[in-house]
């Protein structure tokens, strides 16, 4: 994808590698992607059946984003097999957050024996947040300093 996409932002340079490089990332995109619903179909038949249930029916949320993502790996395939970027790196992107989803509840289902999120208990600790503040001002401060260093001697050019 990332050739695809590199070769769309070159176009105005060299309209011939462009097109070959959308041709060459989309297809290896496409290749990669069905390789990957493949290995994933596979592993899902493999999972436990009560892990696997979560997905099949079993309950409401994961079993949507399941579908959506079913959906959605359908058109990023039809958008490859089209060479349709845009559309295709978008439909790529939201697949990638909804599959994390996915993933944290297929790793519930596992722990579930032993761990459940209920468990857990809160214990505030500011200090790493302050910190971060801290941080964030002294970074802040230092790139409005570099930034009119820059400034500056961009005008005395």
């Amino acid at each position: 994808m990332f050739v695809a996409l590199l070769g769309r932002f070159k176009a105005d340079q060299n309209p011939e590698l462009a097109s070959h490089a959308l041709h060459y990332g989309m297809r290896s995109f496409l290749i990669c992607t069905i390789i990957n619903t493949l290995a994933g179909t596979w592993y899902l038949f493999s999972l436990p059946v009560d892990v696997m249930r979560l997905f099949l029916g079993g309950q409401t949320g994961p079993t949507v984003v399941f579908i959506l993502c079913l959906l959605l790996v359908s058109g990023v395939i039809y958008g490859a097999v089209k060479e349709k970027l845009m559309p295709t790196l978008s439909g790529a992107v939201i697949l990638v957050i909804l599959m994390t989803f996915i993933r944290s509840w297929v790793r519930s289902g596992f722990l579930s024996d032993w761990f459940t999120l209920d468990q857990l208990q809160l214990a505030p600790q500011y200090s790493s947040m302050y910190f971060f503040f801290v941080t964030l001002a002294v970074g802040i401060i230092c790139l409005t300093w570099l930034l009119q260093k820059t400034v500056s001697v961009l005008n005395r050019l």
